[in-house]
């Protein structure tokens, strides 16, 4: 179990470094796409009431589970605010979709015209004019490896994100996270 402590931490380390991209700045006051910083500063205040969480980590096939509280979602959520495509030089690289049902929007989806971008997708669904589930798709790679991230979150119930990175001279090696809020 202590292995896969180390390596549930150095995961999230992982995850959390590579994510960072300062280089396109977000137009202040003005959103393009869906705002997720915006959407997440909003859920951090709602997330405050949150006590606990279940969480549940599976590294290669090793799957250690905890209940854990007095969770920072600042933190815990930072690469779901970091998949933000609203950036100035981003404004012509996204293809949208929306889907209406009934008259009301119920799902919003971009898509990258450049494979170069990070988030890669990014859905969101609605149900009764609130956000139901967010969905995002990262890829980021070298010449060496390449890294895929699924991101889920579901404001109801918590949030997954499962990482699958392949390189050349192995097997491809999943990391999986999977949270629960408990009432």
């Amino acid at each position: 179990m202590r292995k896969v402590n180390y390596l549930f931490v150095l995961w999230i380390s992982i995850s959390l470094w590579t994510c960072t991209d300062n280089s396109n700045v977000t137009i202040p006051g003005q959103t393009q796409f869906f705002d997720l910083k915006s959407y997440f500063e909003q859920e951090y205040k709602r997330l405050d009431k949150v006590e606990k969480v279940i969480k549940k980590a599976d590294i290669a096939g090793q799957v250690e589970e905890k209940t854990v509280s007095g969770i920072d979602f600042k933190t815990e959520l930072a690469l779901f605010v970091d998949s933000d495509i609203n950036k100035v030089s981003w404004l012509d690289k996204y293809e949208v979709d929306s889907i209406h049902h009934n008259n009301q929007l119920s799902q919003l989806v971009y898509k990258a015209k450049d494979d170069q971008l990070k988030t890669n997708k990014l859905s969101i669904f609605f149900a009764e004019e609130k956000v139901r589930r967010i969905e995002i798709i990262r890829k980021t790679g070298s010449i060496a490896a390449t890294l895929k991230q699924e991101l889920i979150y579901e404001p109801a119930m918590g949030y997954s994100v499962k990482s699958i990175q392949h390189t050349s001279l192995s097997e491809p090696y999943v990391l999986a996270l999977d949270v629960r809020f408990v009432q």
